[in-house]
């Protein structure tokens, strides 16, 4: 058993953090140099984003300019309206948190809103093929409804996946999260093999990163998880057995971040806090 979430993806990933940098631009008064000194440091900061953006390619400049997400009802509502949307749009969802929260660090470095382009899971053939990122925590969970055969469960795994990779451009990475076993509600089989085909489908993708969603619940469930120093609890971040209050969906935005930056280091995108499983 891995013992951290940093440790979410066991073939790829490793978790790093870090801090943006802000400036202020205040006036000065006098005479020669005097009240220079808020115009130097803003010159500082300058130069620290100006560094910053050179060190990012052209894919990690442009990651946030198209996303897709084709998830369940801890990714969409009715309520939404027609894509796409902005990151003000869905703030208080993951998809929102996670945007905002890259535009903090990147927004010195590019000239674009970045559209996020939400559907329910039936519509995965929606994908737009200018896709840049795609994402979604519950792409899997309802194709288990009808407590159907593993064999079943796979073939919907495996033909969403063909249909998100078959509508977008090569090299697009999506990131989809496993289905917790505490939340496999009707199924009656073995979960362990529901969360086998998971894996296995999504490993057998280049692009494809899975998050281990069933790792974090069930250390969520046993009291070990801490968020910013405090403990959590199932009841501080669900409303019911499935879905996410908004402190709920930005650990699951710190998630997804995470996972972000361990893919692309460079970006160096900032948590909304922090993450620690107590073992």
């Amino acid at each position: 058993m891995r013992k951290s979430l940093w440790l979410l993806m066991a073939l790829i990933l490793a978790i790093g953090l870090s801090a943006f940098m802000t400036g202020c631009n205040t006036g000065g008064g006098g005479g020669g140099n005097g009240g220079n000194d808020d115009t130097a440091d803003d010159d500082a900061g300058d130069d620290d984003a100006s560094g910053y953006c050179g060190t990012l390619t052209d894919q990690e400049l442009n990651l946030f300019k198209t996303i897709f997400c084709a998830g369940s009802s801890n990714s969409y509502s009715d309520d939404f309206g027609t894509p796409p949307f902005t990151a003000d749009d869905l703030f208080t969802w993951y998809h929102g948190k996670i945007v905002t929260k890259a535009m903090e660090k990147m927004g010195p470095c590019v000239d674009y809103v970045p559209a996020l382009w939400v559907y329910w899971y039936t519509d995965v053939g929606q994908v737009q093929e200018a896709t840049t990122l795609s994402w979604a925590i519950d792409a899997f969970y309802h194709f288990l409804d009808d407590d159907p055969a593993p064999m079943v469960f796979g073939e919907r795994v495996h033909t969403y996946l063909e249909t998100l990779f078959g509508g977008m451009n090569d090299g697009v990475f999506f990131i989809g999260a496993n289905i917790p076993k505490v939340m496999m509600l009707d199924y009656t089989g073995d979960k362990n093999e529901i969360l086998q085909i998971i894996y296995d489908e999504m490993t057998a993708r280049p692009y494809a990163i899975m998050i281990d969603l069933n790792y974090y619940m069930e250390k969520l469930i046993a009291g070990k998880v801490y968020y910013n120093g405090e403990k959590l609890s199932v009841l501080d971040i669900l409303i019911d057995q499935v879905h996410v209050n908004e402190l709920g969906h930005q650990v699951l935005a710190d998630l997804f971040i995470q996972t972000i930056d361990a893919i692309w280091p460079e970006l160096q995108i900032p948590t909304w806090g922090t993450i620690e499983i107590m073992d």
